[in-house]
C-alpha cells in the first residue's frame, strides 16, 4: 500500500497519492482511506492529514465503455 503522513490538507494528500502511484509506473489509486487528526500544541491547534491507498493500472478505454452502456 502507498502511504502518505503529515500532510497540511485533505487535497495535498490525495495529490501525494496519486503522484506516488504515478511514480511506480500505474494510473489510479484504489481502496483510498483518508483521515485527519487535530494537534494541539501550547493554544495552536492544526490538522495533520493521513492517507493510504492502493496503486492500480485501469483500462480506461474499458471504464468509457462501461459508462456509455451504463446510460
Amino acid at each position: 500500500p502507498l502511504r502518505v503522513n503529515d500532510s497540511p490538507d485533505r487535497e495535498e494528500t490525495i495529490l501525494r497519492l496519486a503522484f506516488l502511484s504515478a511514480e511506480l509506473g500505474f494510473n489510479a489509486v484504489i481502496k483510498a482511506k483518508i483521515a485527519h487528526e487535530k494537534v494541539r500544541n501550547a493554544g495552536y491547534q492544526r490538522m495533520m492529514w493521513n492517507g493510504t491507498g492502493f496503486a492500480a493500472e485501469l483500462d480506461e478505454r474499458r471504464l468509457e465503455r462501461e459508462a456509455l452502456l451504463s446510460k
